[in-house]
């Protein structure tokens, strides 16, 4: 919460428990200007307690600009059986809908936003939604062993997405100019 723009909050190595209550949807909301950065992707962990809430996510960027989130891992706590049906919602799913959802906030787009070296595991639907947003990259990045792989949006490594059936060419908060490269995509348990 005090960090300012130009500020880079750095997590050394270790395993760092978000703990959530019923009524917790964001373990972590960004701020602009704001870098958070990991010393290293495998062995700087960040881990929710977050489990079945609707529209979950261990972190948010909602109407940020200009930061970035480096070598990192997310998970959750979730220990429930995989599947690779994808026909039929998996009863055990858990986890947070998406690990990252970066987002407008009211028409004001989210946007300068980079996701590099992060490693991202145990989520029901997306493990980086982007939504109404623009130049957001996504680079050098794992996704795996999403919780479900069902219908309804279950199961996506990064998902980018705009107002459905709402022609934006030209608005602010118009979804373009994102990018996914050099990432890692590994199944079973992924849409």
């Amino acid at each position: 919460n005090s960090a300012e723009p130009g500020d880079e909050v750095y997590l050394p190595s270790g395993v760092y428990n978000l703990n959530s209550t019923l009524d917790t949807l964001v373990n972590l909301k960004l701020k602009s200007g704001v870098n958070l950065r990991g010393e290293d992707q495998s062995t700087t962990i960040l881990k929710t307690s977050l489990n079945k809430v609707k529209n979950s996510a261990l972190m948010k960027v909602s109407g940020q600009h200009d930061l970035s989130i480096t070598n990192l891992t997310l998970t959750s706590t979730w220990n429930g059986v995989y599947t690779t049906d994808h026909k039929v919602n998996n009863p055990d799913a858990g986890g947070p809908d998406s690990m990252i959802t970066i987002a407008n906030f009211g028409e004001v787009p989210s946007y300068n936003v980079t996701v590099d070296g992060v490693t991202v595991e145990k989520y029901s639907r997306m493990g980086v939604r982007i939504d109404n947003s623009r130049d957001i990259v996504v680079r050098r990045s794992t996704f795996r062993n999403a919780t479900d792989v069902g219908p309804g949006g279950a199961g996506y490594g990064v998902s980018i997405q705009g107002m459905a059936k709402q022609d934006r060419n030209g608005y602010e908060n118009d979804t373009v100019w994102n990018v996914v490269e050099d990432s890692h995509f590994e199944g079973p348990y992924l849409r």
